[in-house]
């Protein structure tokens, strides 16, 4: 008999959540949780062992800039329009004040949800680029349009003009 941890428990929701949600392959998933997966990013609504909703944010910098990333933002299909995702993103912006963070960033999955992520102080399309210690994608389906919008979360902090391209720098 296998004995899983809690942690082990909440990495198997998160797949099984992101697999119907998303539908990427076990691989890419596995690749996000061995690499870039902390259970203390990862925000989640659950109910009776079943994951409703999660995002996790990313550590990030950009020049000398601390950047949260928010990746993965999924509600279960039973237990949408119920305001979960919504409350997540306000935990994740007093959270990343918390950590210190002077912005936060995210590429909305479809273009129609830049409109959802501005109630929130999300704003701008800016080109972005990655880089990371491996090929792992934080990019949509479709990167040559992915634009990311920013929240900024101290005074030090000003975006960047319009068409400038955003380089988030992984940071473990």
């Amino acid at each position: 008999m296998t004995a899983f941890s809690e942690k082990d428990r909440r990495i198997e929701r998160c797949r099984n959540l992101w697999s119907n949600i998303f539908g990427d392959s076990n691989e890419y998933i596995t690749q996000f949780i061995n690499t870039y997966y902390c259970d203390s990013n990862m925000l989640s609504i659950e109910d009776d062992d079943k994951l409703l909703s999660m995002l996790h944010i990313i550590h990030f910098k950009s020049n000398s800039f601390r950047i949260g990333y928010i990746f993965a933002v999924a509600t279960h299909y039973e237990a949408r329009c119920r305001g979960y995702a919504s409350q997540l993103i306000n935990d994740a912006i007093a959270i990343a004040k918390e950590r210190g963070y002077d912005a936060l960033a995210l590429i909305p999955a479809s273009k129609e949800l830049y409109g959802y992520y501005t109630r929130f102080g999300f704003s701008g399309r800016y080109n972005v680029t990655f880089l990371l210690p491996d090929n792992f994608s934080f990019n949509s389906d479709n990167p040559q349009e992915d634009r990311v919008a920013l929240l900024p979360l101290s005074e030090r902090f000003t975006a960047p003009s319009d068409d400038s391209t955003i380089e988030l720098v992984w940071e473990d």
